[in-house]
């Protein structure tokens, strides 16, 4: 069920997102102090968040927290977990607390790409463009498939230094493998009009 759970989780799609809660659900029903299938539930009803999920975002934001510290109350080494909770200070604006917590996240596994995308996103929102390309630099490099999300990261990381046209580049890309991630749709219009391509921007 597990496992079952993650290979849902990683294909970032509302539908299967859904049904990655169900076997999380599921697999903690079987053990409650299983903290692996705490973390993974989470990061599914973080998603809703992260992809913008309509209505249930804000709310599904709030589970994935309360599921977090539980997660933590069984197993504080979990990076997974503290991802969860980094993200939810980010969306919360509490941009030092976030920073904190994904960089405990790196040291526990320092192998986690998907932890440096996040702090690439965080220093993005902090005004941080270097560091952030740099995180998400680290971020490819650990994971080569490149997800759209990244894409997006480092296309607007890209635009807020004024390299509208590489950011252009980067978001062209992820509307290509993502075609229904607002996000990346969002950061290339804004990119299109500062390079003063309005109609591409407007369409």
């Amino acid at each position: 069920l597990f496992l079952r759970g993650l290979d849902l989780l990683g294909r970032r799609s509302g539908d299967e997102n859904d049904e990655a809660k169900s076997h999380f659900e599921q697999a903690i029903a079987l053990e409650p102090r299983f903290a692996r299938a705490y973390a993974g539930l989470a990061q599914a009803y973080s998603q809703d968040a992260v992809y913008d999920r309509g209505p249930k975002a804000a709310q599904s934001l709030v589970q994935a927290e309360a599921l977090a510290r539980k997660g933590l109350e069984i197993d504080d080494t979990l990076s997974q977990l503290r991802f969860v909770i980094s993200m939810v200070e980010m969306f919360k604006g509490n941009l030092e607390s976030a920073t904190t917590e994904i960089l405990r996240a790196i040291e526990l596994k320092p192998s986690y790409a998907d932890g440096y995308g996040l702090l690439a996103r965080i220093m993005d929102f902090a005004g941080r463009p270097d560091e952030g390309l740099e995180a998400i630099g680290q971020a490819i490099q650990m994971n080569p498939r490149v997800p759209a999300l990244y894409r997006v990261v480092r296309g607007a990381l890209l635009y807020q230094l004024g390299r509208n046209g590489e950011a252009l580049r980067e978001l062209t890309a992820s509307v290509d493998v993502s075609p229904n991630l607002l996000l990346g749709r969002i950061y290339l219009a804004a990119a299109y009009a500062g390079s003063n391509q309005l109609d591409e921007a407007r369409w």
